[in-house]
């Protein structure tokens, strides 16, 4: 089982990067339940709803000079729907279309960052791309090697350490 580590991670806007980024949270969907229990059900039933593709939250190290930070701002104030990216440090992506909902700006404090935070409604679905996967052979057995696109220390390798890679 590969992991995939933050550090690396990329969330865009329109395609340019929204830079110095700390953290990001989500996407964090959910899914309605919908009652469909009737006068024979001997005990409560249900049925699967619409998918909601939820919010996706950002933090980052303001700076005003910054045009990607620029952009964040504009798209708030004019409530604008954007495509956003999440690029993971392995090269998958999670693409969607969202609003800006939440912006702040705080941690003006003595030996504080200042930073920034946003919280993005995701209108509609996700579109999911995995990372692309290479086979390879080490000492003849058969096994998938990972190297991320954002961070080119970050490689993955899985052998069948099998007889033989069978």
């Amino acid at each position: 089982m590969a992991i995939t580590i933050g550090e690396g991670c990329l969330l865009k806007q329109n395609g340019t990067t929204v830079g110095q980024r700390t953290s990001i949270t989500g996407p964090s969907s959910s899914r309605a339940e919908v009652e469909t229990t009737h006068l024979d059900s001997e005990q409560k039933e249900y049925r699967p709803g619409l998918k909601e593709s939820g919010t996706v939250s950002l933090e980052y190290e303001f700076d005003p000079q910054d045009t990607s930070h620029q952009a964040v701002e504009t798209s708030y104030d004019d409530g604008d729907t954007d495509e956003w990216t999440l690029e993971y440090s392995d090269g998958s992506t999670r693409v969607f279309d969202g609003f800006i909902t939440s912006y702040e700006t705080n941690g003006m404090t003595v030996e504080g960052n200042v930073l920034a935070s946003l919280t993005i409604r995701i209108t509609g679905d996700i579109t999911r791309t995995n990372a692309s996967v290479g086979l390879l052979s080490v000492n003849g057995k058969k096994g998938v090697h990972v190297r991320s696109r954002n961070n080119p220390k970050v490689e993955t390798t899985k052998v069948d350490t099998k007889e033989g890679g069978k």
